[in-house]
């Protein structure tokens, strides 16, 4: 069985889990608004890809941006 996918965007929806900020910009309201960001397009893709066939999928390093630096603001684990 092969299995297709693809790495982060999906350019036919213009939706990408990769969206980040600055570290000099890493406050709780701009963390809160990518990880948002990045969660509402990731649904959106994985709803794409289950209606076209796709069953692999590589989920961006900045889903939760800056989540292991001593600097954030949340525990993520």
């Amino acid at each position: 069985m092969i299995r297709l996918g693809y790495p982060c965007e999906n350019l036919t929806l213009g939706a990408s889990t990769n969206h980040t900020l600055r570290l000099a910009s890493l406050t709780e309201e701009r963390v809160r608004a990518k990880v948002a960001e990045n969660l509402c397009d990731l649904e959106r893709i994985l709803r794409w890809n289950a209606s076209h066939g796709f069953g692999l999928f590589r989920i961006g390093q900045h889903l939760i941006p800056f989540a292991s630096h001593p600097a954030f603001p949340y525990p993520w684990e």
